[in-house]
């Protein structure tokens, strides 16, 4: 009787539920040498109560953490590429000896979630460059040098950064941004960028078809092929200390678009529309 005592005194319930209860215990106990036989049908209902009870009084443990990316505030997903951003034309080198490329991209990601207390990214085929006056990051793994990228002045490589959920990095002030790195892509492609220079600065004219569908064609897969093998772990560590894991990957498009350009000739100036590709980067969930 004290242990059921004890226990009715665990359960949110109302008083006079918990006497009448206490009234059906004792009304048992002295009837207990009595040989009763209950219907089935009572024994499932008395069955079907006590789980009812158990589903109210002692929910189960299942853990519902959940959090969600997000890059430049477009909420990613695992059912197709979300547009995060435009790769800048002048972020990108190539070595045609190694028929290797570096595309570079601002980092855009954030976490969202409740009762999140760090956040975790791990990089595969990529490294994070990160200035290093950062003070954002509490925990860290250097990159391999073969990731780190030349020319980037007063930055370190990692292949993981952990911040605290309440100080992530900002993207407009921070300054921290992904290598996509090393991408093997055929050699005749590397040649055919090259030839043409940084892409922002290419112009086809209208007029030019083979050109055009040459330039869409090379740009797609000089960006795609740079980008596509990243991988990057995004791991959320909630205050009770479970940690939740999900993954993303990227791909770029690219879109031709006109202007009028005006150049000066020996004849005067001339104004033509111009084709002009813009890179935008896209990522998913996997």
């Amino acid at each position: 009787m004290k242990t059921y005592k004890n226990a009715m005194n665990k359960i949110n319930a109302s008083e006079s539920f918990k006497a009448e209860t206490a009234e059906m215990l004792v009304s048992h106990q002295a009837n207990k040498k009595k040989i009763r036989f209950i219907p089935i049908a009572a024994v499932a209902a008395s069955l079907a109560l006590v789980v009812a009870l158990g589903a109210i009084f002692f929910p189960t443990s299942e853990n519902n953490n959940s959090f969600i990316i997000t890059a430049n505030a477009a909420e990613l997903n695992s059912n197709s590429f979300t547009t995060i951003g435009e790769l800048p034309a002048s972020n990108w080198r190539a070595d045609v000896d190694e028929n290797e490329i570096y595309v570079i991209a601002d980092f855009a990601l954030e976490v969202k979630g409740e009762n999140i207390k760090n956040v975790t990214y791990t990089i595969d085929n990529g490294a994070f460059a990160v200035p290093d006056a950062n003070d954002k990051l509490t925990a860290s793994k250097k990159a391999s040098k073969k990731v780190c990228v030349p020319k980037r002045e007063n930055k370190s490589f990692y292949s993981e950064i952990t911040a605290k959920y309440n100080n992530q990095i900002d993207t407009t002030n921070d300054n921290v941004e992904i290598v996509f790195n090393p991408a093997k892509i055929d050699k005749d492609i590397i040649l055919v960028a090259e030839r043409y220079g940084k892409f922002a600065d290419v112009w086809v004219y209208d007029t030019e078809a083979e050109k055009i569908n040459n330039y869409q064609k090379t740009t797609e897969e000089f960006f795609s092929g740079a980008v596509k093998d990243c991988r990057i772990k995004v791991q959320a560590e909630y205050s009770d200390g479970t940690i939740e894991t999900q993954r993303l990957t990227y791909n770029a498009d690219v879109k031709l678009y006109t202007e009028p350009l005006t150049f000066h000739t020996k004849n005067g100036d001339e104004t033509r529309n111009v084709y002009i590709a813009k890179v935008n980067l896209k990522a998913k969930l996997v």
